[in-house]
């Protein structure tokens, strides 16, 4: 018997010819992987002949480009081996599935941008049912012809609404009330009110810069990653979920792992992102080298008598292919020859008939093998086989986890997208982020992304909102001179166009028709008035700014419930008001009015009673063509000097007797006002001073110099002894006197001191608060002395308070004594006493307990207890009762303010 000789057992042509019938089996294998194989890369039969292919991986064979093209392009069906048979099917594009999936991919960051999305419309409302009872309506004993009208009605119902609404990022105050039709007069101006108030604040601390929401959004949706790290995270840990990290990583997932190379993939679209991770998988440095050595197979073996269809018959038997891949069997192949390996694939197939009845196809299969045997081992059938093996699971390998790369790539720049993030923007922050050293603000794009930026088209707009007021609202109307507030029901807008803040305006000014003031509607400042208004900062700086006004109003016949009240006269008026504001470093600040008015009034009257009214309303020709009594002018002056610790305002407004500004309260002219206030502090603001003074003549005649002439004056003073005691000292001396024919009159005065402290301590371990104060005021009035017989009084009043706090309730106790000091009694003395006591039950229940007493000389004397109650839920409710049970002594003089009994029950349902 000879010896083994293995290139005689094995020749090379034999060994190439069943190298290439294995390899065809992972070709067909690859099918499932739904991929070709690419063509043949630069690798010469030398290299195989001397035993080099192994060492190939190193080798540089194609470019990124050429792989893709291959990868994408093959012409080739891709073959699915299913029961012996070869079906031929469309190679599918493996990442057809991507976007289906980004959605299931990225949920998790799905569910993280819902809680940072805001909702379009939220309420933050309390909703309040106000029932009260009341013996006695006040407004019966004020005028008693409504009466008529009311009835007695004890049970007051009142419905309040009172929060905010959210609506797509605009804060909004609302308020509605039913309350102030609780009088039950007939009028239309006790209607129920409402108000929507935008409100300014709120909405710019709604607003956020682009750096405050990435921020945010790192912190909430990323885990506290940048985009780039949160998205390379999610790679990674979705390549490791699906088990395509096996024990060495392959090239993408190290290409993806590395957070600075998301940076690129991000900013792609859709298909250059599927381009870009194709050709970075495909680059793999070990596919490379398989393909390789299986292309270098395919070379040698070309011309050697076994072609592709061959292969591919024999790689459709599984059981053969798989006999054929087993590295245990080599070596008895080898030994074999052409009958014996025929013999060999009959046993080992799945169809013995098939080899059988093609004796020609498997004996040029073993006429391949039998040629071959002397080939090196590293190049055999079996090495093609595991060549085209090792390219099949590394391509699919490689596919998958570009496939699952591109999926969650585009899931969170669809998620991104969907909630109104920009990718590019947040690229771009991080970009910046990471060369401030911690000072964003050093660069330009730094302080855009820094400021604060509307978050829709709406916000946009309401950016330039300084103010928007709808319904029934309290404001001071521009051109008003007088600094002070109408109730109004209308609607109020501050715009700023070009920078300039534009105001308009449109309302009616009815709470003067209110029922105690009936007396005073009868003249030719009629009301209701309608008016409309404009006004606009022309130039606005730090040192001064120009405000231009202009106000129009119209007035019609009053319709008032007061069978006594006067006819008046209809008119228009229109008045145009310059501001200018001066500011100077040393010296303060000036403001200066100038304001001009203009009437009309209705010429739809006799000249009997009516001309009367005209002359005596200011409304003859005279007065209207006076340029200066149709004028008004005021000038102010505000300073304040830290260092010094002191500060003023002072004033000074005239108006001309032809004057009638609408946005004024109380309408007429011929005004003249002068005052201010002085404040100072010493001892290092331990000693407050404050100086108030009103210098005020108002004309009461269109044909002489009569006039009421006021003054009023208060010192105040505060002294802080430490931070528990602290006392206050204050001065009033107030008189008016009435002028006719150049001889004053008095008509009213009072001077009074009044003294307070207030200390905070502890009586043993419990904290105590008290409150004292003593006043004297001695005062004047000329008109009580046909009323009452006297027209002097003094009265002394003191006042005491005390609560002490328990752990869980506390201790209150209420003082007041009032002695009236003068013979002639005018209000009487009164003495006025409250204990009560705070405390927690069940834990919901916060309870007030008290007894109260009460003596106003011969007007009432009561005794009586309180009960109030408050309940409190974890729900949205919540409720509030009080009772006020008192017996009469004695018989009280005014039933309505000494009521027997009073009662509330307040109802609160709070919506969010």
């Amino acid at each position: 018997m000879t010896s083994f000789d293995p290139k005689k057992c094995f020749p090379a042509k034999g060994i190439v010819a069943f190298c290439i019938i294995a390899g065809l089996f992972l070709y067909a294998s690859n099918a499932l992987a739904q991929e070709n194989i690419p063509a043949k890369p630069a690798i010469t039969p030398d290299s195989v002949k001397t035993g080099q292919v192994s060492k190939v991986g190193s080798t540089k064979i194609f470019n990124a480009d050429s792989i893709k093209k291959k990868a994408f392009n093959s012409p080739k069906p891709a073959l699915k081996i299913n029961s012996g048979t070869i079906n031929a099917q469309p190679v599918k594009n493996p990442l057809k599935t991507a976007g289906t999936k980004a959605a299931g991919i990225a949920d998790p960051l799905t569910q993280k941008l819902k809680t940072l999305k805001k909702q379009s419309v939220s309420f933050d409302l309390t909703v309040e049912s106000d029932n009260r009872y009341q013996p006695l309506p006040v407004i019966n004993s004020i005028n008693p012809a409504f009466a008529v009208f009311n009835g007695n009605k004890k049970f007051v119902s009142a419905i309040n609404v009172i929060g905010g609404i959210n609506a797509w990022g605009i804060p909004l105050n609302f308020n509605y009330t039913t309350n102030r039709n609780l009088a039950y007069t007939p009028s239309a101006l006790t209607s129920s009110l409402f108000k929507f108030d935008f409100d300014p604040r709120k909405f710019d601390s709604m607003l956020s810069s682009d750096y405050a929401n990435y921020y945010e959004l790192r912190k909430r949706a990323f885990a506290g990653l940048d985009l780039s790290g949160y998205t390379s995270k999610s790679v990674v840990d979705k390549l490791k979920a699906e088990n395509l990290q096996q024990a060495k990583p392959t090239g993408i997932s190290k290409y993806l792992s590395a957070r600075h190379n998301i940076d690129g993939l991000l900013t792609l679209s859709e298909t250059a992102l599927k381009d870009s991770l194709y050709k970075i998988a495909l680059a793999d440095s070990t596919l490379k080298a398989n393909i390789a050595l299986s292309s270098s197979i395919d070379k040698y073996n070309t011309g050697r008598g076994l072609n592709y269809y061959d292969l591919q018959s024999v790689t459709a038997d599984q059981k053969l292919t798989s006999f054929l891949t087993d590295t245990a069997n080599r070596g008895s192949l080898r030994a074999m020859n052409r009958e014996q390996l025929v013999h060999k694939f009959a046993e080992q197939s799945s169809f013995p008939d098939r080899v059988a009845g093609n004796g020609d196809l498997f004996g040029r299969v073993a006429q391949a093998i039998t040629n071959e045997k002397g080939l090196n081992d590293s190049v055999s059938v079996i090495a093609k086989l595991n060549a085209e093996k090792a390219v099949a699971e590394r391509r699919q390998r490689l596919l998958s986890e570009a496939d699952t790369a591109y999926s969650t790539i585009s899931g969170i720049k669809e998620n991104l997208s969907k909630n109104g993030y920009d990718v590019k923007k947040i690229l771009q922050m991080q970009q910046v982020l990471n060369h401030s050293d911690g000072n964003v603000g050093n660069s330009e794009m730094g302080q855009n992304y820094l400021s604060k930026v509307p978050a829709n088209g709406l916000q946009s707009f309401f950016e330039r909102v300084d103010a928007f007021k709808l319904g029934a609202y309290g404001n001071n109307v521009p051109g008003n001179v007088q600094s002070r507030d109408l109730f109004l029901t209308g609607t109020h807008l501050t715009f700023k166009s070009g920078g300039i803040p534009i105001t308009f305006g449109y309302g009616n000014m009815n709470d003067v028709g209110s029922v105690k003031d009936n007396a005073f509607n009868s003249s030719v400042y009629n009301t209701p008035k309608a008016f409309t208004y404009i006004s606009a900062v022309l130039n606005r700086s730090s040192a001064n700014s120009v405000r231009v006004s202009v106000i129009g109003s119209y007035n019609q016949r009053s319709q008032g419930v007061n069978q006594y009240q006067l006819p008046a006269v209809s008119d228009n008026n229109v008045v145009f008001t310059l501001s200018k504001a001066f500011t100077f470093n040393h010296i303060g600040r000036f403001n200066v009015d100038v304001s001009k008015s203009t009437n009309v009034s209705s010429a739809n009257y006799l000249n009997g009673t009516d001309a009367v009214l005209e002359k005596k309303g200011g409304m003859n020709y005279d007065l209207a063509a006076d340029m200066f009594q149709a004028m008004s002018f005021g000038v102010g002056h505000r300073l304040d000097i830290k260092e010094l610790g002191f500060s003023d305002n002072i004033y000074f407004n005239y108006a001309g007797l032809g004057y009638q500004n609408p946005a004024n309260a109380g309408l007429g002219g011929g005004r003249m006002s002068l005052g201010g206030n002085l404040k100072k502090s010493l001892y290092k603001n331990k000693l407050q001073l404050t100086l108030r003074t009103d210098l005020k003549n108002r004309s009461i005649s269109y044909t002489s110099n009569d006039k009421w002439h006021s003054l009023q004056f208060q010192a105040d003073s505060r002294y802080i002894i430490n931070r528990k005691f602290n006392v206050d000292l204050k001065y009033i001396n107030n008189n008016t006197n009435k002028i006719v024919n150049g001889i004053g009159s008095p008509v009213y005065s009072l001077q009074k001191v009044e003294f307070d402290g207030n200390a905070n301590y502890k009586i043993g371990k419990r904290y105590a608060v008290n409150h004292f104060g003593i006043s004297f005021q001695d005062y004047t009035n000329a008109y009580l002395t046909a009323a009452a017989g006297a027209s002097r009084g003094s009265i002394l009043s003191t006042n005491f308070t005390q609560s002490v706090v328990f752990k869980r309730s506390s201790l209150n106790v209420s003082l007041f004594y009032n002695r009236e000091l003068s013979t002639q009694k005018l209000i009487g003395d009164m003495f006025n006493s409250d204990l009560s006591y705070q405390y927690v039950m069940f834990g919901k229940l916060n309870m007030s307990s008290g007894v109260t007493y009460l003596d106003n000389s011969t007007i009432a004397r009561q005794i009586g207890v309180k009960q109030g109650i408050q309940l409190f839920t974890k729900n949205n409710f919540d409720a509030d009762a009080y009772v006020d049970v008192r017996k009469n002594l004695i018989t009280a003089q005014y039933a309505d303010l000494y009521a027997s009994c009073r009662a509330k029950l307040m109802l609160r349902y709070h919506i969010k």
